[in-house]
């Protein structure tokens, strides 16, 4: 058989040829569904070729749950004489697998020569997880979810694949990685307790020092291809052949907006050789997904951090510290006291010499404070130059006193403003503030300011956290009534004589 000349009508056995080999299925269906002529690749589609096929019912591949859907589909098919348009739906493959299809079909019942409905399938399935995939990132769905999609989706579009996507690479690691968990990908991404809330980590290096394969992808973002496994770790190789896997191909993560590598989509492959260019196209086109889902994930978390944070000194802010206040109180087995400071001598150093350097001095002191406290203790600017601690978790009272000591001493250190954090003599003079004496170099100025702070405890409020900081507040007054760079217990707590502060 060779090729008819163009414009020339084919024999029969050339358009048998290309029917057996064309990539969708065409059918005619009787009046009751049977398949009474099938061509195409059926095979890799269902699992079943073309001649066996014939005589089977079409809903017979069809899932229970979406027999009313078909029956209602086939119905309209017998009876309308318009073509049915392009529609999905889910099939039942001969292993039991599920896939999705896209069926156009035409009534040809009525021609003699056809006698049937004229049916053409192709699968679509892996463009239904690309949708399921885009809702989930539209949604704002959990990550874990939207990697499981993808993996699914490179698995579709790479038959006899495992594929795990891992993201957030450290130091040659990953922090999140995601598939359906079997030894190999604990060889992939092992190192964590399963009881761990954490995602999963990257292995170790293995044997001699050899990293796993995804490391160098990291580092340099060029995939590698390990067509016969040989260049991989031994014990990867063993556990990967011991499933059945013959190659390994490993493709970076990219984000569009840093060029940054986030990750890497690992594809085990039960067949030895490197990727076709379609197959590496198709995980291109899934690490994109991947990208698109990370840059909207880190975009709501600035948002959410911007909420919760203050943007001068990047410390919790009150909505953030309520939140972990009524935590603590919840949960709290030992004593836990809230610190509420404000800066003495602030206002003046902000009228004299400008908002600038009034920052510098608050992100100092948010710093000093900071360093001078305990793991655990959370420390929150509240507002203006009014931070508050919690801390949780003391072993006694007095614990309380000491941190309110130590926070006074490091407030109390002077701040040297740098030249960028004065007001120029020209706003000065229009502010009313004394200028910088000219004429000679200047040192940078120092500005001193000291802490005045109170303190009350968990036990006084129960589990009323906004009453807890309103006693914390008014002892703050109390020790500056008393002296500045002081601190002071809740009225509460002094009138039932549990401190004594002179």
């Amino acid at each position: 058989m060779t090729q008819p000349p163009l414009n020339q009508v084919p024999d029969a056995a050339f358009l048998r040829a290309v029917l057996e080999v064309a990539p969708r299925v065409i059918a005619v269906l009787d009046p009751v569904g049977t398949l009474v002529w099938v061509a195409g690749d059926s095979l890799s589609m269902v699992g079943i070729s073309p001649a066996d096929l014939i005589g089977r019912n079409l809903l017979d591949f069809v899932p229970d749950s979406d027999l009313p859907l078909a029956l209602e589909s086939m119905e309209y098919a017998i009876h309308s004489t318009r073509p049915f348009k392009a529609m999905e739906f889910r099939y039942v493959r001969a292993d039991g697998s599920i896939g999705v299809a896209e069926a156009v079909s035409t009534n040809q019942i009525s021609d003699p020569r056809i006698n049937g409905i004229v049916l053409q399938v192709h699968d679509v399935t892996d463009r239904s997880v690309t949708d399921h995939v885009l809702e989930s990132i539209a949604g704002g769905g959990p990550v874990s979810t939207m990697l499981r999609l993808v993996a699914r989706l490179v698995e579709t579009r790479l038959p006899d694949s495992r594929a795990i996507v891992a993201i957030d690479p450290f130091e040659g690691h990953f922090a999140v990685a995601a598939s359906s968990l079997d030894s190999l990908d604990q060889l992939t991404v092992s190192g964590a307790d399963a009881t761990d809330a954490d995602p999963l980590g990257l292995t170790k290096v293995a044997e001699g020092g050899q990293p796993p394969p995804w490391t160098p992808v990291i580092e340099d973002g060029r995939a590698r291809f390990h067509s016969g496994l040989t260049s991989l770790p031994p014990t990867m190789q063993a556990e990967a052949r011991s499933q059945g896997f013959a190659a390994c191909w490993v493709f970076p993560i990219f984000l569009p907006s840093s060029g940054d590598i986030e990750g890497c989509i690992i594809v085990w492959r039960r067949q030895p050789g490197n990727p076709s260019p379609g197959e590496r196209v198709a995980v291109d086109r899934a690490s994109r997904l991947v990208a698109i889902a990370l840059e909207r994930r880190d975009s709501q978390e600035i948002l959410v951090h911007a909420a919760r944070h203050d943007a001068l000194t990047s410390l919790p802010n009150r909505s953030l510290f309520f939140d972990r206040l009524a935590r603590e109180l919840q949960r709290a087995e030992h004593p836990v006291a809230v610190l509420y400071l404000d800066l003495d001598g602030f206002k003046s150093t902000n009228d004299r010499f400008g908002h600038r350097a009034g920052d510098h001095v608050l992100v100092t002191v948010a710093r000093r404070i900071s360093d001078a406290l305990r793991p655990g203790d959370l420390l929150a600017r509240l507002g203006g130059d009014e931070f508050g601690v919690i801390c949780p978790r003391l072993t006694e009272p007095h614990e309380a006193e000491q941190i309110a000591e130590r926070l006074i001493t490091v407030v109390s250190q002077p701040v040297s403003l740098p030249a960028g954090t004065l007001r120029s003599a020209e706003l000065s003079a229009l502010a009313g503030a004394p200028a910088a004496p000219t004429g000679e170099p200047q040192r940078a100025p120092v500005v001193e300011i000291s802490a005045s702070i109170g303190i009350a405890f968990g036990d006084e409020v129960g589990t009323d956290h906004e009453r807890l900081l309103e006693l914390a507040d008014a002892a703050m007054y109390n020790a500056k009534r008393r002296a500045r760079g002081t601190w002071r217990m809740s009225a509460r707590r002094d009138a039932a004589g549990l401190v004594d502060t002179d």
